[in-house]
């Protein structure tokens, strides 16, 4: 199994449970359509076995999986290579222009394992956070005065000395230059996904998510071991030892909110059974990827300010806040869905992680009943048509030590 993120709520450990049930609802020659895709580890499961849509909201999400299932055109040879390093050189050398001496003193406070000086060095540097003066701009920075005329800033200005080091934001700045340059014919979004691959694998953050960058203090082992990783070399070493796996089917990403995919019948009159991975909590996905939503978008967006101040995980305007992830709106959503394949005789799978004990354990959290999610199914569908199977094991629980009891359940909805 690929995996591009260590990507919160993925399937893997559970997925022969879920293919052993799913498997019986899978409609010949027709698509199975992974609805909220997530980092595809369902779609890419049955990659080879039926014809896929993957689809999901968030755009490096649908990079992941049209990484997966999109062949090279063109492989990434010599001739790539040698290119795409003469554009990553070309923004790294204007940004090592202004930022040279920044640099060199925080590779000697590495190699030295200098934390008061790293530190200060840190403290002292511009970004659009602290609105320091700038030599990139010849003034104090500030997210509306940025653009890409000069050249790739938008990681250096935001997020060095944070979630990256000054260097790593600067190869991180290049690396997407040079993706940027590089002709459509090559798989872009391959070379997305790996990026993505590498920022998980250093960001200075708990556990490869971004939601909020380590406190410098408190974490100085964990800041210099992530520091130290050199992210162009890694980034072309994933390159190197990627495998491209061939389908025998025509597999899509996609990249639709619910609404407007629930319009398109042209989707929807290929798709024999959906398998529908909603959130459970009122978590937003995206404050956990947030970083990679903007290496993708490249834009320089208005920084959130809650309560009067920049947010803890320095997010932008355009991180998606999905009403899947709401009380208010989520049953609400899937009931449509279910309407959809009920109208439509297309069966449907829904995942759903429960605590395996109420009493005792905060459900104020979870944007549905799972009592309730089943009912719903089974006014929908009819009470014979709705099959319930249940999966014992225990989830990562971010904010404890300890591994929480859960009840994965699988609410298959025959619709045919």
């Amino acid at each position: 199994m690929k995996s591009i993120l260590n990507y919160q709520g993925n399937k893997n450990k559970l997925i022969n449970f879920i293919a052993e049930n799913l498997n019986n609802y899978i409609q010949k020659d027709k698509y199975l359509l992974d609805i909220f895709s997530g980092s595809a580890s369902i779609a890419y499961y049955y990659f080879n076995k039926c014809p896929i849509y993957a689809n999901d909201l968030e755009i490096y999400c649908y990079h992941i999986a049209n990484a997966l299932f999109c062949k090279n055109d063109r492989l990434f040879d010599d001739m790539w290579s040698t290119e795409f390093k003469k554009n990553y050189q070309k923004n790294y050398n204007k940004l090592d222009l202004i930022y040279y001496k920044e640099i060199d003193l925080e590779k000697t406070f590495l190699q030295k394992n200098d934390f008061p000086n790293l530190k200060k060095l840190y403290e002292s540097f511009p970004t659009i956070w602290n609105g320091y003066y700038s030599k990139l701009i010849n003034d104090k920075l500030s997210w509306n005065k940025l653009d890409h005329s000069y050249c790739y800033c938008l990681m250096t200005t935001h997020y060095s000395t944070s979630y990256f080091g000054i260097l790593q934001a600067i190869q991180l700045d290049s690396i997407r230059y040079a993706i940027e340059m590089t002709p459509i014919t090559y798989n872009k979004s391959l070379l997305l996904s790996l990026l993505y691959s590498v920022m998980s694998t250093s960001v200075f953050s708990k556990d490869g998510h971004m939601a909020q960058p380590l406190n410098l203090d408190k974490n100085p082992t964990r800041l210099f071991k992530c520091r130290n990783i050199n992210i162009f070399d890694s980034f072309m070493k994933s390159i190197e030892n990627y495998n491209y796996d061939a389908s025998k089917f025509d597999n899509r990403a996609l990249n639709y909110d619910l609404d407007d995919l629930l319009r398109d019948e042209e989707i929807f009159n290929s798709v024999g059974c959906i398998y529908a991975d909603p959130p459970y909590t009122d978590m937003q996905y995206s404050r956990y990827y947030h970083l990679l939503t903007t290496i993708t978008y490249y834009a320089y967006c208005e920084p959130t300010i809650k309560n009067g101040k920049f947010t803890a995980g320095l997010y932008l305007s355009n991180r998606n806040q999905s009403a899947l992830s709401t009380k208010k709106e989520c049953l609400t959503k899937i009931k449509m869905l279910m309407t959809k394949c009920k109208k439509d005789n297309i069966n449907l799978v829904i995942s759903f992680g429960y605590p395996s004990k109420i009493s005792g354990e905060k459900t104020d959290r979870y944007i549905m009943n799972v009592d309730e999610l089943i009912l719903s199914c089974t006014d929908c569908f009819g009470k014979d048509n709705v099959q319930v199977k249940t999966y014992d094991y225990k989830h990562s629980n971010h904010r404890n030590s300890e591994k929480k009891k859960v009840i994965e359940y699988l609410i298959c909805c025959r619709g045919q």
